[in-house]
């Protein structure tokens, strides 16, 4: 769904800085309901015990949809990791129509750094809200996240390792914005971490930059 130069003009984005880093949203209190719980056993990749939580997507009166019509092209740098024990590290833009409408340049398959993979992709960027435009990101195909803030002076930058010790993982989309790390569980048992270093909210479609690094 494409808007107007006039509409996407007259939409600003949500601007609170959040340890020294402006992001580009805020998640909206009101976006739904609380979410539902589900457990799941974790594959043995994740130390300890996690379990895998269902939450509402902030759009929830809106279904995700997937068009097929190529819009985009799509940087992407991912390379096989000499570094032992890392499967795939790398960069690459990912991109949203307004409306929480899921295109293919929009999914990142984390085990591989492959970007247009709606059947075996782990993540896609939405784009989407009333008054104001909201980022996310939302786990795809089996795979489940954890939020882990932005780093500051009194927060470290989160560590692949660190995603071994979270407690537990969600199913449903959460707010992203510059400089926000994600711990993922693909939908392949992998651990994966990502970090957003851009943002671009006055193309059409939108864009996120992201950086990611996969345990083997």
């Amino acid at each position: 769904m494409k808007e107007s130069m006039a509409t996407r003009e007259s939409r600003k984005m949500i601007v609170v800085g959040s340890a020294g880093v402006l992001p580009l949203i805020l998640y909206a209190a009101s976006c739904g309901a609380a979410p539902a719980r589900t457990t799941t056993t974790v594959p043995p990749t994740v130390a300890g015990s996690a379990t895998v939580q269902a939450s509402p997507s902030p759009a929830a009166d809106t279904p995700v949809r997937t068009t097929t019509t190529p819009t985009h092209a799509m940087p992407v740098t991912a390379t096989a990791s000499h570094t032992p024990g890392i499967r795939a590290e790398g960069s690459a833009d990912l991109f949203a129509n307004f409306g929480y409408e899921a295109i293919p340049e929009g999914y990142i398959d984390l085990d591989t750094g492959a970007v247009g993979t709606p059947v075996t992709g782990d993540l896609v960027f939405l784009a989407g809200g009333g008054t104001d435009l909201f980022f996310l990101f939302q786990p795809v195909n089996g795979a489940s996240s954890a939020w882990m803030g932005s780093p500051g002076p009194r927060t470290p930058t989160p560590r692949l390792e660190d995603c071994a010790q979270v407690a537990e993982l969600f199913t449903g989309s959460f707010p992203i914005g510059l400089g926000v790390h994600i711990c993922v569980l693909t939908n392949e048992g992998r651990l994966s971490l990502i970090w957003v270093d851009s943002g671009d909210h006055d193309s059409i479609p939108y864009r996120v930059g992201i950086r990611f690094v996969t345990w083997e």
